[in-house]
């Protein structure tokens, strides 16, 4: 792992925020959220609980098969992913209701499609490559790739697609959003690593051996 420092502590904190908008965003939309927020979504309507409250459990749940797993996936990132996510997307989802009371017509439900499927896999992509631990529905294609040698952009899209079938059969957010994010998301999030976030930390790491040679 990483040395921890500011700059990685910090990009966890904003990629956490970032998947928090994108997917409120979506949300908000009426396009469909992200399969695995789609599933928690509906299990738990029918559950009559807070989606917040239900996702932080589920998480538990999967946090402790990645504990037993690969612990080296577990980090500041993955507790703060845990209990935070499901909450903010509550949050922001809210507050769009309030700042943009409008009527959600179908072209803006296409911006509104692209501008949280962007945002999202910006977020998932900075926070993962801070190297200060992952999600562990995350960590569940990271593992694949990593001891069974499956391709994660594929582990990702069948992980996806399992949510979004569990999504769709209890009647969640399931639309083109959650379609969009279970075939994209993999992808999406390795243009990130290669063009946004390695970039990103391969200046902070140079910056910060300059300031510790002089």
């Amino acid at each position: 792992m990483k040395k921890i420092n500011k700059v990685h502590v910090m990009m966890t904190i904003f990629g956490i925020v970032l998947i928090a908008i994108g997917s409120s965003i979506c949300n908000y939309g009426q396009v469909g959220v992200d399969p695995f927020t789609a599933m928690n979504i509906a299990v738990s309507s029918k559950l009559g609980i807070s989606f917040g409250f239900y996702q932080m459990l589920i998480n538990l749940v999967l946090f402790l098969g990645v504990l037993k797993i690969s612990k080296h996936y577990i980090g500041f990132g993955t507790i703060l992913n845990m209990i935070a996510v499901g909450f903010l997307i509550e949050l922001f989802t809210s507050l769009w209701s309030s700042l943009f009371p409008i009527a959600i017509t179908l072209p803006l439900q296409v911006v509104m499609l692209i501008v949280g499927v962007l945002i999202m896999t910006l977020g998932a992509s900075l926070y993962m490559r801070a190297d200060l631990g992952v999600a562990p529905y995350d960590a569940i294609a990271l593992i694949a790739n990593e001891k069974y040698h499956k391709n994660f952009a594929v582990s990702r899209i069948i992980c996806d697609m399992f949510c979004a079938g569990v999504g769709f059969f209890l009647s969640g957010p399931v639309g083109a959003g959650t379609i969009v994010f279970a075939f994209f998301t993999g992808p999406f999030i390795r243009f990130y690593d290669t063009h946004v976030s390695n970039p990103l930390l391969a200046y902070f790491d140079k910056q910060g051996t300059k300031k510790s040679t002089m």
